[in-house]
């Protein structure tokens, strides 16, 4: 862009000159056009900016919006709710959305990646990556891995149906594939290989519809290779492809009857026949009873309705299957399915809690008024005492699989958050937040299990299904929103920080790679946790800076001069040179009684909300914001190694 220069005499008007000749402008106004030279913006650099100013931060908004959901509710003229909730925000959305953010901008690795494969392409050399298989060697190590870590997570295949190794290549390939399949995703070198396997494994989901004639038992086998891609396949958490092989399991579940799957076992329990988990009949219930279970996971985290019904062959299972309940896998089972169970039981109060995904949550929030955070205990309490029958074998205290107890609690995390829905920017009093701190206290319950996880926990913890690493986070995003909206009334955060912290670097550091939901969930923890901290710290200072400005403002001169009696001369202080040289020693005598008074008048304890111990600009509440992020120890809270203790 040039402009006329103003030393030329004229009018300082923009030039539109294009070309060598004379621009209109300059003929009309009867002048030569002599641009000024436009300043280079490349000579522009970092240190010519201003700096951001601490307090700029503050001006954003302190308390986040609820991220877009699945669904967008319609706007209905009321002030929206104050704090997100499943009822109104789907946590996939919100961590999906964070991962989107967080994506580095450097992606030089994959640039040089593509260049070399480009390079060798046309030079005429193969690819190595570009072969498919895999070593007899290297598949029996996979399905190794897959036996030892990774079945342990998803509390219903029986690593036994796994050992023999030769016979499962020779006589169940596509089983293999999809095991390799899914455990080569947790380990380094095999993307090529998973990014070419994908064909293979879409043609197999297709094919599985048209397998007609096939016995129990290689029906079994189908079903669990669906299961394996069902609860590992997806590579990121937005894989388009997830919800296709989600429909490809339930659907060819029903194709084969398990469904109906608890006729066979009512049968046999009617005949007082001993159910055993390798009969294929028992099989079959079980494998029907986890699909519901996982289906009630997966659409909790998505704001959408489960796929699978809650009708007699699940409300039937935990008394069926009493004789299995001491298995380690089949007690675990059963104890995910109480804790669903909850919603059905509350729901009989409050048919709007158990359906998280309608919009009327968003449009009308004054419904289902007579249920209460005590009918939420006390249904919560309710299936805990069911389960006291298999308390002796202490499920859930194993180190491979997640804690059984972190189910109810989310449970009665999640369902808490449907009476905060009331709670908005204009409908704010001492009840409201009683149960917002009451909402924060069950969300630390699900974060807070036990201060100390073992090597095993950490290693299970990577093989976590993504449905985990996003209900956490979603339990972290609801604690810092609720402090930055009221922060006067969590006082003491240090604790809470902490937790939060090591949670979110424990969870980035077991990602296998940048795509991975455990790394994406633990880096929008600890952004999310950065930018609480910050506020709290500007917060703070913005206080102190009103209430020094307030202390150092000069009082007003009473307005009527008979408010205070006239001093009279002989108590004033004679003047002099002599005088004033007494009188400056006395003022700075630590012992004098003038002095004492001074000093007691400037260090006067301010009244705010809110103390402050430290004036340091890193420090805010006793709590120091560089050890937090520099602190190597992991007290990791436990998810796997926790056994309640429940009074009988």
């Amino acid at each position: 862009m040039f402009f006329l220069s103003k030393d030329e005499g004229q009018p300082n008007m923009r030039c539109i000159r294009l070309n060598e000749n004379a621009c209109q402008r300059c003929e009309k106004a009867g002048r030569p056009c002599l641009p000024a030279r436009a300043p280079d913006r490349k000579r522009d650099t970092p240190t010519r900016k201003l700096p951001l100013r601490r307090d700029t931060e503050w001006s954003e908004p302190l308390l986040m919006s609820p991220p877009e959901t699945l669904h967008t509710p319609t706007s209905t003229g009321t002030d929206p709710p104050i704090l997100a909730s499943i009822y109104t925000t789907s946590p996939y959305a919100e961590v999906e959305k964070i991962r989107k953010e967080s994506r580095p901008r450097n992606q030089t690795h994959h640039e040089d990646l593509a260049v070399i494969e480009s390079i060798l392409h046309s030079s005429g050399g193969q690819d190595l990556d570009e072969d498919v298989s895999i070593s007899v060697e290297h598949t029996a190590q996979l399905i190794m891995i897959f036996r030892e870590k990774m079945i342990q997570t998803i509390s219903i295949l029986d690593p036994n149906d796994f050992m023999d190794v030769d016979r499962l290549m020779t006589h169940h390939p596509d089983l293999v594939t999809c095991i390799c399949y899914a455990t080569t995703r947790y380990i380094s070198g095999y993307q090529g290989y998973r990014e070419r396997t994908k064909g293979y494994i879409t043609q197999y989901l297709q094919a599985s519809f048209d397998h007609q004639h096939q016995s129990d038992a290689e029906q079994i086998r189908t079903m669990e290779s669906l299961m394996i891609l069902y609860a590992f396949a997806p590579s990121t958490i937005s894989t388009p492809s997830f919800a296709f092989v989600r429909a490809a399991c339930e659907a060819y579940a029903t194709k084969i009857g398990l469904h109906r799957s608890v006729d066979p076992v009512k049968q046999l329990v009617a005949s007082r026949v001993e159910l055993s988990r390798n009969d294929l009949k028992v099989k079959r219930y079980l494998y029907w009873i986890w699909l519901y279970v996982i289906s009630h996971h997966r659409s909790l985290v998505r704001r959408i309705p489960p796929t699978i019904p809650t009708d007699d062959s699940i409300q039937n299972a935990p008394i069926l299957l009493d004789s299995l309940g001491q298995d380690k896998f089949v007690g675990r089972l059963l104890c995910e399915l109480h804790s669903r169970l909850i919603w059905d039981d509350i729901g009989r109060k409050g048919k709007a809690l158990t359906e998280w995904w309608s919009e009327r949550h968003v449009a009308d929030s004054s419904g289902d008024l007579d249920v209460t955070m005590e009918d939420i205990d006390a249904a919560v309490a309710y299936r805990r005492d069911q389960l006291r029958t298999l308390r002796p074998r202490k499920l859930g205290s194993t180190p491979e699989g997640i804690s059984t107890e972190y189910h109810f609690r989310l449970a009665h995390f999640c369902l808490s958050t449907h009476l905060i829905l009331r709670v908005t920017a204009s409908n704010i009093d001492s009840q409201a937040l009683q149960t917002v701190r009451r909402c924060v206290d069950l969300a630390m319950d699900v974060l807070n299990l036990s201060h100390n996880i073992g090597p095993i926990g950490k290693e299970a913890f990577r093989f976590q299904p993504g449905f985990v690493c996003v209900s956490i986070s979603f339990c972290i995003s609801f604690v810092l929103q609720a402090i930055q909206a009221f922060p006067d009334h969590f006082p003491n955060t240090q604790f809470i920080f902490m937790v939060i912290k090591r949670i979110g670097s424990m969870m980035t550091d077991t990602a296998v790679d940048q795509t991975h939901d455990c790394g994406a969930a633990g880096r929008a923890n600890i952004r999310q946790l950065r930018i609480t901290i910050e506020a709290l710290r500007n917060r703070r200072l913005r206080e102190q800076e009103r209430l020094t400005s307030q202390s150092r403002r000069p009082s007003m001169a009473p307005s009527n001069p008979t408010e205070h009696p006239t001093i009279q001369p002989s108590t004033m202080p004679p003047n002099g040179p002599a005088v004033q040289e007494t009188h400056r020693q006395e003022t700075h005598d630590p012992n004098h009684p003038m002095t004492q008074q001074t000093m007691a008048q400037q260090h006067m304890t301010w009244n705010t909300t809110d103390h402050f111990p430290h004036d340091d600009i890193g420090q805010f509440g006793g709590f120091d914001y560089e050890q937090l992020v520099l602190d190597p120890a992991f007290n990791f809270p436990d998810f796997f190694n926790y056994a309640p203790q429940i009074s009988s």
